[in-house]
């Protein structure tokens, strides 16, 4: 039987399997960092960004500039969708090596928003060369965290 973790919050209860990396042979760097992290206060603009992608039922590319934070979604049935955020008091830039663009598939969004609902506020990193990180506190100090890390969707080629 595999290892559990066991979460509580508010109604939701989880109960997490635990990746034994040496089985599942996937490594995480001890060193990644990311081209750009993202402090969300709470999961609601997460939630609204995702619902509004999810309607293409296509990949979301996702840019980070020092001044927004831009989404994108594009499919031959709906067209674009994109959404644009400046930083504020819910949603804080906490760093930006350079300008990072990475493309999630839409699938991921959800597994995304379960995590990081377990906690009050969560931090999203991304790169392109390296997957993207969600981290939320689970609790107020944030000495407990979750991490979940989603790969890139490998463009197609031509």
């Amino acid at each position: 039987m595999a290892d559990v973790f066991h979460i509580q919050f508010g109604e939701t209860r989880m109960i997490v399997n635990q990746m034994h990396l040496e089985e599942d042979q996937m490594q995480v760097p001890e060193d990644m960092s990311h081209d750009a992290l993202l402090l969300f206060k709470n999961n609601a603009l997460l939630r609204d960004w995702t619902t509004k992608m999810a309607i293409t039922k296509a990949s979301v590319t996702i840019e980070v500039t020092p001044n927004i934070v831009r989404w994108v979604s594009r499919s031959d049935a709906w067209g674009t969708i994109q959404q644009e955020s400046g930083f504020n008091e819910d949603l804080k830039l906490v760093n930006i090596k350079s300008q990072a663009r990475t493309t999630l598939c839409t699938s991921a969004f959800p597994t995304i928003i379960s995590v990081v609902s377990c906690g009050k506020h969560f931090k999203l990193g991304f790169s392109a060369e390296a997957p993207t990180r969600a981290c939320v506190a689970l609790t107020d100090a944030g000495q407990s965290t979750m991490e979940i890390y989603v790969a890139p969707q490998i463009p197609d080629e031509e």
